[in-house]
């Protein structure tokens, strides 16, 4: 996939819808938004698979399909480790039978041990023209975003440009006086009872179909006189956590989070990524919803970010994982600060720290995200004693396959455990 080159990115704010994807266990609320920038991605179409008419694969030991070398060094690894033909292959596979040529697509990608043992595509990126999706097709990921956000805290907080334990007042003066009251790891963990700015805007009259702005969710919390809960007491998804940190970026080094996560996270570890919710790109996929039994554009041009607004593949997500096992960017003990501090949630025996919520499944310690937003449906997770991890995203909610285990990543990461 050609590097997702960003010409510009501007403010950050996040935005979950209320008719989002069913989370993993667990995991609430939708993704985010972003800046406006023109974006150019080189789309590199996967050669149609053989045995799937509906389906585009980047699996290199499958002769039919369009290979990327693991090795190529302009970014991440990206071949797969496992044939077509693997068992493993199949079961996935099979799990988007039903996503026809003519529906809206889903991309699907699996690491394993730090290489790419699966990547394929299904069904269509675009209805109007017919384009099919490919594992290169660029998606918005949603409320998945949210640990990258979190990462660029966490980055701050290493190098004692932002202190977890002051109150958000400190670096966003312009709030009400419950900023006071709130700390940024009380944001970061979902405890601050900060109200979702995304429910602020639409109980005003803003629909998802119309602009707007950081400004706009801004004056939407700065109207907000209480907060939900006292912060500590108690645990609730809200976007605005997210959002609000993005601020803090914003406010501490000068540059908007989309432009910090590009010199601090992307570029460094060469994922083809970019945080603006609004970027026009070259081979992005388009979103749809149903409606009346018809395929309609499912659009926003919300411009927030932080709680989501990344625009990327599933290769390049998975790609990402490794970070919770073996990390290269912040300090050593970067995934301590990420999970021992993680609260409990409202779901019994998971826990939420720094946009990633610890589980366990069938054994095994798993971290996992999702997040809906503008047609977009995205699911992560990762089982890090095992180096291994999924990523999907559809372009429609009504395309995301249903689950054995609430969640179809959850599916696929069951069939690539080692038995």
């Amino acid at each position: 996939m050609a590097a997702i080159a960003a010409a510009a990115v501007v403010l950050v704010l996040s935005s979950c819808s209320s008719d989002s994807v069913a989370l993993p266990a667990g995991s609430t609320g939708p993704p985010s938004t972003e800046t406006t920038a023109t974006t150019d991605v080189a789309d590199t179409a996967g050669t149609t698979d053989v045995d799937d008419p509906t389906a585009t694969t980047s699996d290199v030991d499958d002769p039919t399909a369009a290979t990327s070398d693991v090795d190529d060094d302009t970014g991440p690894a990206t071949s797969t480790a496992a044939p077509a033909s693997s068992d493993e292959s199949a079961a996935t596979r099979a799990l988007f039978a039903g996503v026809a040529g003519g529906d809206p697509g889903c991309s699907v990608a699996v690491s394993r041990n730090g290489r790419m043992a699966f990547a394929e595509a299904y069904g269509s990126a675009s209805l109007d023209p017919a384009v099919p999706m490919t594992p290169d097709t660029v998606v918005d990921i949603g409320s998945v975003a949210k640990q990258f956000t979190a990462t660029a805290i966490a980055l701050l907080a290493g190098r004692g440009t932002v202190d977890l334990d002051e109150p958000l007042m400190v670096y966003v003066p312009s709030l009400p006086e419950w900023a006071s009251e709130v700390t940024i790891r009380q944001m970061l963990h979902h405890t601050s009872g900060i109200p979702d700015y995304v429910d602020l805007l639409v109980d005003s009259g803003i629909d998802y179909s119309d602009p707007s702005t950081d400004a706009d969710a801004l004056n939407a919390l700065a109207k907000a006189p209480d907060l939900d809960f006292e912060p500590g007491r108690s645990w609730e998804y809200s976007n605005s956590n997210y959002f609000l940190l993005g601020q803090v970026v914003l406010e501490v080094t000068g540059d908007s989070l989309g432009s910090y996560l590009a010199s601090t996270v992307f570029g460094p570890l060469s994922l083809d990524a970019v945080m603006d919710p609004t970027a026009e790109i070259d081979g992005m996929a388009t979103s749809y919803e149903q409606v009346d039994g018809e395929w309609v554009v499912a659009d926003s041009p919300w411009e927030q970010t932080g709680d989501g607004g990344i625009r990327t593949t599933p290769t390049q997500v998975v790609s990402w994982a490794a970070q919770y096992w073996d990390p290269t960017i912040g300090d050593d003990d970067i995934n301590s600060l990420r999970l021992d501090d993680a609260v409990d949630t409202d779901v019994d025996g998971e826990k939420y720290g720094f946009g990633i919520i610890e589980s366990a499944f069938e054994g095994e310690r798993v971290l996992q995200h999702s997040g809906a937003w503008a047609g977009f449906a995205s699911s992560f997770v990762v089982a890090p004693d095992q180096q291994l991890a999924v990523a999907v995203t559809c372009t429609s909610e009504e395309t995301f396959p249903d689950s054995d285990n609430g969640d179809i990543a959850v599916d696929i990461l069951a069939l690539w455990l080692p038995k």
